[in-house]
């Protein structure tokens, strides 16, 4: 007899299994579970409620022991012996304490795949309606109730990061490889090229947007909902149900879903171009026929219908997949991708190009922009070597500085081409899609040199559809680095408002942040860094995916201008009297907010400075370092001022001390000398000024001596503020 709705379906199935796991503790610790879940972003009731659906299936033992071994442990980093934040990766509540419990366990497993493969609101806001609608029949009580949406996104988050571990993407890779796309699908669905970006004009009937390459393992809403309670009944009565599903996307993950994780055999029917797929052994459970309009069906032995469930796109939740590749061999991901089956020696080829494009970029930038950061050459060297996953020939690292980029770009796209003699189609592939394919992995090379912890990234997720979608980086200092990164680990775009104060995110369980967190001295070589960490910010338990700024110090005065005869002397020391940072931390939502405050002690009055750490990086973005130089340093220097400098003692604050469009002033010596804070706060507040009147910041590093500070910011000849 069929099921008249979901709801008799679910019901019929408590016949020979509980609806979910039953709480047996006291009050007391319930109430324990439940603040150590609401402090690493979960909720108790989302997962009780989660676990009553998800928990009835059984997880295949195999699978059950892999994951749990990649699962269990958990590690912590600490990230400044200032700030008592720390990266905290691996097991947290939710995933430690469904290690004893199979319901629990099965919940995890199969929230952690759903989570890898979909956008966590879209799949929040499609489990929020697919369980609202499994009750639609029961005439109870429960009829119309909902999941919390904010829980319930807090969890599959919470889920998502404590379970980053396990590697999903090798079953999907598997999976995806049985069943490979044709050539066409590739040109036709995924030629997104940003034309203008490249310097190119299209033909006219080029497509210029195609679907998202997540698209691919994301599940159609109706499917999720029909898999809910289908999948249940036929892991418990295989010999009497068939499933059957119509859809066009997705089927890996439900390959992966059903046959991997809970052990049942799947057909896959991909119609006349390559026939059906079988995964598993013996009679399928579960037949995936590729056609629209997506929906689900319950079959029993003799092939009568007893549950149906058909697609409304018109009503229907939107559920955006995504796809995820590790950091490691992303670049031969790519080229796939773009360029089709590309031989061995032309990704070498590729390589050694994108390597010796980046050095001669790097050092450009370099020439304008120099930072402390060691040797530029091995570095990028081993970033090339990662994304493509090969060892650059000796060769190869020999660079013409001098030569030109897109001159020796343009030569190996014709050489390539011609290489090629029209097969896999690749004549279809035009030559700005080949441009566009080299420029951003010559980004991605050159944003991974920027990272300090760059021999542990090899297993970092990153989202497929931002680096193929992503612009070339126009800018390398380290603000546009940073946002690159947040971008590439898939940051959603409802969460715009929290980058522009942000100096960490974190994503799938990992965490980008600056090296200005911590560090005491804006000239340390640590604070052009930039470092990716396995872990997510918590502070006593509480996990937060952000660090911001908190509110800030914006107004700028000015103190004790002093202009100096040729000819004087100065030790450029600072005479104030400033401690600080004194930190401050607030949490709003899924951000720690953060502000330093300093404090300068004068003779008649106490002033005070709040700094944030994304105030500094871009600070310290838009300074000058000043070249280093071979004389010993001492902090005893005295120095003979340039003619046209001007010295200033300020009082936390700088505004333009070029008020008087004074010709004759040509530097502006902020006594900062000897007291780190007093650089930190004479730094953030020039370079805020520094746009509306023209001025240069430098800033002098520990291998540049007071005397060679000052007669390179002379000798450029443009008004300039030096911090010292």
């Amino acid at each position: 007899m069929p099921f008249q709705n979901q709801f008799a379906l679910s019901l019929e199935l408590t016949k020979f299994l509980p609806l979910g796991p039953i709480v047996n503790a006291s009050g007391e610790a319930i109430l324990k579970i439940a603040r150590e879940l609401r402090r690493s972003g979960s909720d108790i009731v989302v997962e009780e409620d989660l676990a009553a659906v998800f928990g009835r299936n059984r997880i295949e033992p195999h699978f059950e022991s892999s994951f749990k071994t990649a699962v269990r442990s958990s590690e912590i980093h600490p990230i400044s012996k200032y700030l008592d934040i720390v990266l905290e990766a691996g097991a947290g509540p939710t995933v430690r304490r469904s290690l004893n419990d199979r319901a629990r366990f099965s919940t995890v497993v199969q929230l952690s795949l759903l989570v890898y493969t979909h956008k966590i609101h879209d799949l929040a806001n499609g489990l929020s309606r697919a369980l609202e609608k499994r009750l639609e029949g029961s005439n109870t009580e429960m009829s119309g109730s909902t999941v919390d949406y904010e829980g319930l996104a807090g969890t599959l988050e919470t889920c998502g990061d404590q379970t980053s571990g396990y590697r999903w993407h090798l079953l999907l890779d598997a999976v995806e490889d049985t069943m490979p796309l044709t050539r066409s699908d590739h040109i036709e669905g995924l030629c997104t090229e940003p034309f203008a970006t490249l310097g190119h004009d299209p033909p006219e009937a080029a497509p210029q947007v195609g679907r998202q390459l997540g698209d691919k393992r994301g599940l159609d809403y109706v499917v999720l909902q029909g898999l809910l309670d289908l999948l249940t009944c036929v892991q418990y009565l295989p010999e009497d149900r068939i499933i059957t599903i119509r859809c066009t996307k997705g089927i890996s993950t439900i390959v992966v879903w059903a046959h991997h994780v809970l052990g049942l055999t799947v057909e896959v029917s991909r119609g006349d171009r390559s026939g059906s797929t079988t995964f598993g052994l013996g009679q399928a459970n579960l037949i995936i026929e590729s056609s629209v309009p997506p929906s689900v069906a319950l079959l029993d032995a003799v092939d009568s219908e007893q549950f149906c469930v058909v697609g409304d796109a018109i009503s229907e939740p939107v559920l955006t997949g995504r796809t995820y590749w590790p950091l490691l061999g992303s670049g031969v991901r790519v080229l796939e991708i773009k360029l089709g089956n590309i031989a061995d020696i032309d990704v070498k080829e590729l390589a050694a190009l994108i390597f010796s494009n980046c050095l001669r970029s790097w050092l450009k930038w370099l020439d304008c922009h120099y930072e402390p950061r060691g040797n530029t050459k091995p570095r990028i060297q081993e970033a090339v070597q990662i994304i493509f996953d090969i060892v650059l020939p000796t060769e190869s690292l020999a660079v013409n500085i001098e030569g030109s980029s897109t001159e020796a770009t343009s030569i190996w796209i014709q050489q390539w081409a011609s290489k090629q003699n029209g097969k896999y189609g690749i004549d279809t592939v035009p030559p700005w899609v080949v441009e566009g394919c080299i420029l951003r992995l010559e980004s991605l090379a050159i944003a991974l040199s920027r990272i300090s912890t760059i021999h542990g990234c090899h297993e970092l997720p990153i989202s497929a559809d931002a680096l193929l979608s992503q612009r070339a980086l126009e800018r390398l200092n380290l603000a546009t680095t940073f946002a690159y990164w947040c971008n590439i680990m898939g940051r959603d775009k409802s969460q715009d408002r929290y980058i522009e104060r942000a100096s960490a995110f974190a994503a799938q369980g990992w965490t980008v942040l600056s090296g200005i967190i911590g560090c005491l001295d804006p000239s340390d070589h640590s604070a052009c860094n930039i470092a990716i960490i396995r872990g997510v910010p918590s502070r006593c338990g509480e996990r937060k995916h952000w660090i911001v700024d908190g509110t800030v110090s914006t107004s700028h005065d000015v103190d004790d201008l002093i202009a100096e005869p040729p000819g004087s002397t100065s030790d450029l020391r600072c005479s104030n009297v400033i401690s600080g940072p004194k930190q401050f931390l607030a949490v709003r939502g899924p951000t720690f907010e953060i502000v330093q405050m300093y404090q300068m002690i004068a003779a008649d009055e106490t002033q005070t400075q709040r700094l944030g750490f994304r105030q500094m990086l871009d600070a310290l973005s838009m300074a000058v370092h000043l070249k280093p130089c071979e004389h010993p340093q001492s902090d005893k220097q005295t120095v003979v001022l340039p003619p046209n400098t001007l010295t200033f003692h300020f009082s936390f604050m700088i505004s333009d001390v070029f008020v008087n469009d004074d010709a004759s002033i040509n530097t502006a010596l902020g006594l900062s000398a000897g007291v780190p804070a007093a650089r930190w706060v004479l730094l953030s507040s020039a370079v805020a000024q520094k746009s509306y009147h023209g001025y240069t910041v430098y800033i002098r590093g520990p291998d540049c001596c007071y005397s060679c500070a000052v007669q390179q910011a002379f000798q450029d000849e443009i008004k300039s503020v030096v911090v010292l």
